[in-house]
């Protein structure tokens, strides 16, 4: 967060003092690049007070009050979530905008054709997905819009115009985010936003949790997801003992992979640890823990808590993008220096 608000106040310090909004309205001055990533700037400034807060608090009662007071997970949903909702929209809306240039009534028309579009489509999403919650659906719609709109920025940068006319350029599609220019850096920095949010999303609004019990070779489903137990082993080690279980992960009756929760019994500590069975890709992540086991010769049993977590590994791509993005747009910043000098 600290490195997009460094980077956003380069941005501003760079480009917006060549630019006098003093000639503009108020309302065409709401429709420039300063106005938006000032707010951005806003935003997560409002968003790193609240975090700071949070974590600042337990610690202030704790040296002033012998009660201790902890902040939970619904203060940071309740107090950054719908600023974080609306951080999405001001990066969403930053392709369409220009430095000291309100928008066109060209850009007003895609803009608002954009937003019938993504509530289309978010609609449909919504439908397939079952989502009914108004949150749920206004965050899935500004997301959608998001990308739509960077989408068709992306597009929109590939046309090359010759007089009044204009030809798609399937080179120029790629070429256009070359390493010497700043529009890279930027598409990085704003697209990881994006990413990141696609990962909240399905962190806060689809993650799942339920527990099961298992017998040797038995099934069941979750989340869309077949889980069958195999068996259990038990294993002495230099420091106890290991206990390992397999599970067969298999969708729409076909095996995915095979995973293997455990625990490690530490004989000296007389502590258990669990090592989770991991299922990952860039859909979704399914997080196997083992709870509790039984092995004799009579019979098998483990019991298992199961976490769905669903396009969690776009928080941590855009994340990575995010820290590129921020070198890449320091580099040009000197450059720009080094150049002017």
């Amino acid at each position: 967060m600290i490195t997009v608000v460094v980077i956003l106040l380069i941005a501003r310090k760079n480009f917006a003092s060549q630019t006098d909004l003093k000639k503009l309205s108020f309302e065409q001055t709401i429709q420039t690049r300063e106005f938006f990533i000032t707010a951005m700037i806003v935003v997560l400034f409002v968003i790193a007070a609240f975090c700071l807060w949070g974590i600042l608090v337990p610690n202030i009662s704790a040296l002033f009050s012998e009660k201790t007071i902890s902040i939970g997970v619904d203060y940071y949903t309740s107090a950054t979530g719908p600023l974080f909702l609306i951080l999405v929209f001001l990066t969403g809306c930053f392709p369409l905008t220009s430095w000291g240039v309100p928008f066109t009534q060209k850009l007003q028309k895609i803009f608002f054709l954009l937003l019938a579009l993504s509530a289309a489509i978010t609609g449909w999403i919504c439908i397939n997905l079952g989502v009914i919650q108004p949150l749920r659906i206004i965050s899935i719609w500004v997301l959608v819009f998001s990308i739509s709109v960077y989408l068709f920025d992306w597009i929109d940068h590939a046309f090359i115009t010759n007089g009044d006319h204009r030809r798609f350029s399937f080179v120029r599609l790629f070429s256009q985010f070359s390493f010497r220019r700043p529009r890279l850096s930027s598409c990085l920095i704003h697209g990881s936003i994006l990413l990141m949010a696609v990962g909240i999303i399905g962190i806060e609004f689809f993650q799942k949790e339920t527990q099961f019990t298992f017998k040797p070779n038995e099934t069941r489903s979750f989340s869309g997801f077949e889980l069958t137990f195999d068996h259990l082993t038990k294993e002495d080690t230099p420091e106890g003992y290991l206990t390992t279980a397999e599970f067969d992960i298999s969708q729409n009756g076909k095996n995915i992979t095979t995973v293997y929760p455990k625990q490690k019994y530490y004989e000296t500590s007389q502590q258990m640890t669990t090592i989770p069975g991991i299922k990952s890709d860039l859909k979704d992540d399914l997080y196997l823990i083992l709870t509790d086991s039984e092995t004799s010769a009579e019979k098998q049993e483990v019991a298992v808590t199961i976490f769905y977590n669903p396009l969690i590994n776009w928080l941590w791509i855009g994340g990575i993008l995010l820290c590129l993005g921020g070198i890449l747009a320091y580099a040009t910043s000197l450059r720009k220096e080094k150049t002017s000098s």
